[in-house]
Order: structure tokens, then C-alpha cells, then sequence
């Protein structure tokens, strides 16, 4: 079979990449125009900049590298329809003002006429406007944009490093010879879910979250699989799914989490899984996971609005799941993001 051209790869990874920088300028100015100007505390080393370009040049590269080996589809890195992309940049910029004066006052539990969902029967913790986003998880507006805005918020790396974390739980679905149940937890608006089902066919895929209008916007963008559903449900408590699964897996769910619900989540895992099964959660780096990147992990909960972050950071992730009785837990990681793979 004919290689893909890496230099066209790495062109289109660099490109997105490009985009979403220079879409994040504006809001730099908004935010600074509002009222918001902190000096990062602590500074970024002097050479972060260096490293930064070495760090995404290697992701680039292995990006190229699973694309040209049919670990995943090149589909995934191509570009969207330009007038959607543009449609929605123009929502964000217009919802970046209440969002710039929300941080800048520090209100958090504000929402709007478009919640959908009663807000009292969640729990404290989730009852929020996480990032300071309008309306939290709670609207299909905060749905429909918050993929875009996570991507301009990481420069365009975030989609590569989630391809990237997923990748050896890929290639562990397509070594079976034999469909897989699985589960996602915390499927959000349905990026991962994706990912997923554009790579594997030989997977039968359960997709959950709390939130209905995630999971509606997640629904709508995978309405093309018959090998997925999606219900309603709380990672933290997964009484009402009764079947077994071959691998329950999440992604970025962990960070927004007080911690004895991480505690929740990993059991709940563990209770739903065959044993033998795999558990793999990809979420934020921790301290000293990558010294050299401490500097940005420490700033981020001081320029938006996670209250669980910096507990999240200083407790490692692979120390709650061998507690929880997970065995062979390994560790992988791409620039601020890492995947914790484990069996039970």
C-alpha cells in the first residue's frame, strides 16, 4: 500500500494548528480589553517556546506515523466546512464578552434561558459554569461551541493529542478477533466517541454522559453509526447500565471532578468491567509528570474556572486506580495530556 505523503500530514496538523492560534487572539484582546491582565505566576522557563515546538513537531510526526499504519482514518485531520467553522467562530467571539466578564467578576453559577435540564437535581460540584463558559454543561449552545473553543484554547493540539492517547487502545481493538463491548463515560459532545467508531469496526459502543444536550450534540455527530447508543448518566454512579464491557474508557472527565468522585469513577469502572477488562482514562498531565510543562499546569485553574484542578494535579491518577485494585497500569503521554491504561 502507497504511504500517505508525511509532509502533507504534518502540513494539515500544522495548519489547524495555525487556524486556532490566530483565532485566539481576538479573545487575548477581549479579555485584556475587559479587565482581565495577570502576569503568569509561576513564568514558563525561558526556552518553553523551544520545547514547545519540539514537543508538537514529534505529535505531528506520530500522527503521520498511525495514519500511515491505518491506526486511524486521515479523515479525522481534515478540515471542516469552512462556513460552518466560521458560523461558529463568530458565536464563540460573541460569547467569549460574557464569558471575559464573568472570569473578570468571578461569577460561576450563572445561567441562561436556554437550560434545558432542572439544575437542582445535579450535584453541587457540577452545578457551574466550568471555564467560565455560558451556561456550563447545561444548554445546547454550550454544546455546540465548546469543542471549538477547547481547541483554540490549545492552539489546535487538543483533537491530536486525544487521536494520539487513544491510539494503543485502537490497535488493542483491532488485534481481537471478535466484537467488543465498550463504554464511554463522560462522552461529552462527542469527539472521542469519533475518533473511536471511525477506527474500529468489530466494537459495540455504549456512550454516556450527564449532560442531555452533550449527548445530544454527541448523537447527532455520530448519527451515521448503527454501532453505538447513547443514554443519559453519571459516571460516578453506573447502577442503571446492568452489562458487562471488554473496555470502559474516558477523556478529560477527571480534572473537573472533587476528588472522592474520581474515587467514584474508578469503582464504578470497576464494576462494570469483565474481568481482564481494560480501563483507560485520558485526562490533564500531573505535577512533575513533565517538570518542564509544571508552570502551565499551575497557571490554568488561575485564568479559568476549574475548583478541582489543582487538587486533580498533586494526587497521581495511577495511585487512585492501583488502589482500586487495577493491575499492569501504564502510563503514556502527549504534550499537556496523558492516558492512564490499566486491566482489572
Amino acid at each position: 500500500m502507497i504511504k500517505k505523503n508525511n509532509l502533507l500530514l504534518i502540513s494539515l496538523n500544522a495548519s489547524r494548528m495555525a487556524l486556532y492560534t490566530v483565532e485566539g487572539i481576538p479573545i487575548l484582546f477581549l479579555r485584556k480589553f475587559i479587565g482581565i491582565q495577570r502576569k503568569k505566576n509561576p513564568l514558563p522557563p525561558k526556552n518553553h517556546f523551544k520545547n514547545l515546538l519540539r514537543i508538537v513537531n514529534k505529535m505531528f510526526e506520530d500522527d503521520a506515523k498511525n495514519i500511515n499504519n491505518n491506526v486511524y482514518s486521515v479523515k479525522l485531520i481534515f478540515p471542516e466546512n469552512p462556513l460552518i467553522h466560521y458560523k461558529r467562530y463568530i458565536e464563540i467571539m460573541k460569547d467569549s464578552i460574557f464569558s471575559s466578564i464573568r472570569a473578570k467578576n468571578n461569577e460561576y453559577n450563572i445561567f441562561s434561558a436556554g437550560v434545558n435540564e432542572d439544575i437542582e437535581s445535579f450535584p453541587k460540584y457540577y452545578r457551574r459554569n466550568f471555564h467560565f463558559q455560558t451556561d456550563g454543561y447545561f444548554s445546547r449552545k454550550s454544546a455546540e461551541l465548546y469543542a471549538h473553543q477547547t481547541e483554540i484554547l490549545f492552539k489546535g493540539t487538543l483533537g491530536l493529542a486525544r487521536r494520539l492517547l487513544m491510539a494503543p487502545m485502537i490497535k488493542y481493538i483491532k488485534e481481537q478477533n471478535r466484537t467488543l463491548n465498550i463504554l464511554e463515560i463522560a462522552c461529552g459532545s462527542g469527539e472521542g466517541t469519533h475518533i473511536l467508531l471511525n477506527s474500529c469496526q468489530n466494537i459495540q459502543l455504549l456512550a454516556t454522559d450527564f449532560s442531555k444536550s452533550y449527548m445530544e450534540i454527541a448523537q447527532e455527530k455520530n448519527g451515521m453509526f448503527s454501532n453505538v447508543k447513547f443514554i443519559k448518566s453519571d459516571a460516578t454512579h453506573l447502577e442503571n447500565i446492568l452489562d458487562k464491557f471488554d473496555i470502559v474508557y474516558s477523556i478529560y472527565l477527571f480534572h473537573e471532578l472533587p476528588e472522592n468522585e474520581r474515587l467514584n469513577v474508578i469503582q464504578s469502572c470497576h464494576n462494570v468491567l469483565k474481568p481482564g477488562g481494560m480501563m483507560l482514562h485520558i485526562d490533564s498531565i500531573q505535577l512533575d509528570d513533565e517538570p518542564e510543562l509544571n508552570w502551565a499546569l499551575l497557571n490554568f485553574p488561575q485564568d479559568f474556572h476549574e475548583p478541582f484542578y489543582m487538587n486533580y494535579i498533586k494526587r497521581p491518577l495511577e495511585k487512585l486506580i492501583e488502589n482500586c485494585h487495577f493491575t499492569r497500569i501504564e502510563t503514556e503521554k502527549q504534550f499537556l495530556s496523558k492516558c492512564v491504561m490499566s486491566i482489572r
